[in-house]
């Protein structure tokens, strides 16, 4: 008798692997355990949607200058240590792929970039590049939300315009921002090259994994250097 166990293993159908992203430099090494620091309460939106979080001080702070400044002891919010805040917000699933949805890594993006946790956005960018590299696909729906969310200059709008130049199909181009479609346009003059035909798939997977630094912000490593 067959085991059902292995079965179902079986019938799991595995997709192409992910790229691998090398390590950003920039990137810092998490905190020691020994300097945590207490636990701290972080309130998340208002009334029967309201929920409450608690982690280390010492997590929020290494990672993130707006908690660095709202947790100062200065504050009110500092001496209760409690924070409230109206914004917030692994593994592969079984098949190999990412499970995050284009548009929650667009929002996790969003909220990290408010929120001063810039490695936060970094590995979004890492993540997004993985998926439609996985899923070669180009996610052309993110795009308002970004634009709308982001300001100019941002990296995210960076690395999706270049993503757009190297695998979108450009086969509609009338639902989408206005701005997107000029830095499109910039961007390929500059590059000389014809939006959607830069690299072949395999070549934009091994170009864009060694430049993925590019479509990351060091801004705060620069400020404390």
């Amino acid at each position: 008798m067959a085991d059902a166990g292995s079965d179902a293993k079986q019938a799991v159908k595995k997709v192409k692997p992910l790229v691998d992203v090398p390590k950003c430099p920039h990137a810092s090494e998490p905190p020691s355990p020994d300097n945590y620091g207490p636990i701290i309460t972080v309130v998340v939106g208002t009334g029967d949607t309201q929920r409450k979080f608690y982690t280390y001080h010492g997590l929020l702070t290494d990672y993130s200058s707006y908690f660095r400044a709202a947790l100062k002891e200065v504050w009110e919010e500092g001496a209760t240590r409690t924070l409230y805040t109206y914004k917030l917000h692994t593994s592969l699933a079984s098949d190999g792929r990412i499970p995050l949805s284009y548009s929650l890594l667009c929002q996790i993006y969003v909220f990290g970039d408010a929120r001063g946790v810039l490695e936060l956005c970094n590995t979004v960018i890492n993540v997004l590049f993985q998926k439609m590299g996985q899923e070669r696909v180009f996610v052309t729906s993110v795009l308002h939300y970004v634009y709308t969310n982001t300001l100019p200059g941002s990296k995210l709008r960076k690395f999706l315009v270049d993503e757009a130049i190297a695998r979108y199909g450009w086969t509609s181009y009338r639902d989408v921002p206005y701005d997107f479609l000029m830095e499109t346009v910039i961007q390929t003059r500059k590059l000389e090259c014809v939006p959607g035909n830069r690299f072949r798939a395999s070549e934009w997977a091994t170009f864009g994994a060694s430049h993925i630094c590019d479509y990351h912000d060091h801004s705060d490593k620069q400020a404390t250097s």
